[in-house]
């Protein structure tokens, strides 16, 4: 537990590695706005949060800003707020990107629907023993998927591939998303 008394998840780890990435490959915060393509200059990330009649995606706003133990409590009282339907219209603004993370459902790997103005999604699978190359052989490891679903317009393949791959990186060095400046 942090010292805010909530327990880190994976989806904490996914937020931090997603708005580290963003902060990085700025072509990737981008939404279409009145038209136009707008990059953002804030780094927000949308969070797909299941309530009694659908889904939401809140967002939070400057995550990029935060470290882990300040992201843990936003994101816990965030969900909280939503799921008693206690958030106000601005909460759902914002951010070019959201996470959906399904893993605790069972789903290895699932593609996302993009939640307008928003340019991409990043879908998550469950963490699960699969076979993997780690140092030259063929052995399990814990692995997940990730996919992201995207509006063309906004990324270049190279974008996209800088993105992914920073986003890679973190998560398997999670040491540093632990880091208060990256």
């Amino acid at each position: 537990r942090d010292r805010c008394g909530h327990r880190p998840t994976l989806t904490d780890f996914l937020v931090r590695a997603m708005a580290l990435a963003l902060r990085e490959c700025p072509p990737a915060n981008r939404i279409w706005q009145q038209g136009t393509i707008a990059e953002l200059q804030s780094v927000d990330v949308g969070l797909v949060v299941k309530v009694r009649d659908g889904l939401m995606v809140p967002v939070i706003h400057g995550a990029d800003r935060l470290g882990l133990v300040e992201l843990v409590r936003r994101r816990a009282e965030l969900v909280a707020a939503v799921q008693a339907g206690r958030l106000p219209a601005e909460a759902f603004q914002g951010g070019a990107t959201s996470l959906s993370n399904l893993g605790r459902h069972r789903v290895d790997q699932f593609a996302a629907i993009i939640s307008p103005p928003q340019s991409s999604m990043l879908a998550v699978g469950r963490v699960a023993l699969r076979p993997a190359e780690h140092e030259g052989r063929l052995c399990l490891r814990q692995t997940l998927h990730l996919t992201l679903a995207l509006i063309s317009k906004f990324f270049i393949l190279m974008h996209r591939n800088i993105f992914l791959d920073r986003i890679t990186r973190l998560l398997e060095n999670p040491f540093l998303l632990l880091c208060e400046a990256v």
